[in-house]
């Protein structure tokens, strides 16, 4: 099987939280250059996905992939499928994990975790208190479940109604830090306990 690649997904706007949550600095690198790092450590290829402020982003991806959707606007389904389009003809075969730029509480050991466990089932993904997420690894026999994805749902919606409907093998990992930073006070708590 290919070396799995994942694709950041670094396009949103940020509008909650007013300024581009993928340049916010933890212990002096950006949430999207860290994504890229723990990607790169997890034994996976990072790839990218960009829209709103392109450049600013771009310059903080050192040399890793990329790719442009340019309707980032109308939600995160966008991103997906860009990426994907983008993997079929750069990684084909490839298993697809998703990632985000707002989970900083994840680390290469989650990742590694996913992508040791895709070679063994269909789907790999992370569970949470609220039900199973991203970040997520999929085989390519199941990479036609992330074309399904809509609007700003993303690959969540996927994971929670293929739980239910058993088509594919899935194995899940417990993560109980449920941290997405969508507005300033999530990302000043953060913050406060990782001092």
């Amino acid at each position: 099987m290919p070396k799995p690649v994942f694709l950041i997904l670094a396009a949103g706007g940020s509008t909650r939280l007013g300024r581009p949550k993928q340049l916010l600095r933890l212990k002096g690198e950006t949430l999207v250059a860290r994504a890229v790092r723990v990607v790169e450590e997890a034994g996976a290829i990072p790839v990218v996905v960009l829209g709103a402020r392109e450049e600013d982003v771009r310059r903080q991806i050192g040399s890793a992939l990329w790719v442009v959707n340019p309707d980032w606007q109308a939600g995160m389904a966008t991103s997906i499928l860009a990426g994907l389009d983008f993997l079929d003809v750069k990684f084909p075969g490839a298993p697809v994990g998703i990632a985000l730029t707002d989970q900083p509480a994840i680390g290469a050991t989650h990742l590694s975790a996913l992508v040791e466990a895709i070679s063994e089932v269909d789907i790999a993904c992370t569970h949470y208190p609220t039900g199973p997420g991203v970040p997520a690894i999929f085989a390519p026999n199941a990479l036609s479940l992330l074309r399904e994805v809509e609007g700003d749902r993303g690959a969540r919606e996927i994971l929670r109604q293929e739980l239910h409907l058993n088509r594919y093998t899935m194995k899940v990992f417990e993560n109980w830090d449920t941290l997405d930073i969508d507005e300033q006070d999530e990302w000043d708590k953060f913050l406060g306990s990782n001092e």
